[in-house]
């Protein structure tokens, strides 16, 4: 087990790993922030990395958590070292006004793109091979991009200080051929997507998929903005044009199963909404 304290703009916390490889790559990535551990270091937020080494017979998910969250599940160790960073970079997003920064998941449902609440996340990393069976692909991650004007869904800069090889130097840490998997987010660097959907929580139990006022996501998604303080009136219409250009869904669920039927079902009515006239 590796463990260590950081510091990012006055925010500690720690990362460990069960994996020394992932572990030692992880000092190296963020060498600048290390920080020497103090007694209090048990109370600080906890990101807990579960990597598989590439000993182990068949294929294990590596797995990130936020605390006891699962922030992603995959196969792909360079995907969950993202993963890691980006939920690190987001220390900064706050102070920043180059973009939206939201804390939410984005998911894409049989080519659908959608913003979820960040609390969904966790719960669809849990049923993973469930969801992409029903062609649901949610690879993770608790920080979504819109940018500044145009409301769409984009990659942001890289705000803390790394190495200039901090994702390539993974390899020379971790075993290659132990992770042919390949995984992306929905939104790669360089890339620009307009949003299908918006979806939240219906407040009826019962309510599996249904059209939801665009006043209300415009208003759960400018509370999820990590810096609408510092944007102002830009952000807010970032998020109103990204709104109005998706359909706004509601969905509730009472199991994992009515779970993933909901997203599908939502999409559904995101495509039906969004179909031009004939």
């Amino acid at each position: 087990m590796v463990c260590d304290a950081y510091e990012v703009d006055g925010h500690r916390f720690r990362v460990r790993s069960t994996s020394e490889a992932f572990g030692s790559w992880i000092r190296y990535a963020l060498d600048e922030y290390r920080t020497e551990p103090t007694p209090d270091d048990e109370s600080l937020r906890t990101y807990s990395v579960v990597a598989n080494d590439g000993g182990r017979l068949g294929r294990s998910f590596n797995i990130l958590y936020a605390g006891t969250a699962d922030v992603t599940r995959t196969l792909d160790r360079g995907f969950l070292a993202r993963c890691l960073l980006r939920e690190i970079d987001a220390f900064r997003h706050p102070s920043r006004a180059d973009a939206v920064f939201l804390r939410a998941g984005v998911i894409e449902v049989d080519g659908c793109l959608a913003l979820v609440p960040s609390f969904f996340v966790p719960m669809l990393s849990g049923v993973r091979r469930r969801a992409e069976k029903r062609g649901i692909h949610a690879p993770g991650g608790t920080v979504a991009t819109l940018e500044l004007g145009s409301g769409d869904l984009v990659t942001p800069r890289w705000s803390i200080e790394m190495p200039p090889d901090a994702i390539e130097a993974l390899a020379r840490y971790v075993r290659e051929e132990a992770d042919d998997v390949r995984e992306y987010f929905p939104v790669e660097d360089g890339e620009r997507r307009h949003l299908d959907a918006v979806l939240g929580l219906a407040a009826e139990p019962t309510a599996s998929a249904e059209a939801k006022p665009r006043a209300e996501s415009t208003l759960e998604l400018s509370v999820a903005a990590m810096n609408l303080r510092v944007l102002g009136g830009k952000g807010f219409r970032a998020i109103a044009k990204a709104v109005a250009k998706s359909a706004s869904i509601a969905v509730n669920w009472s199991s994992k199963d009515e779970m993933l039927d909901a997203l599908v079902n939502a999409a559904s009515l995101a495509r039906d909404e969004l179909r031009p006239a004939p």
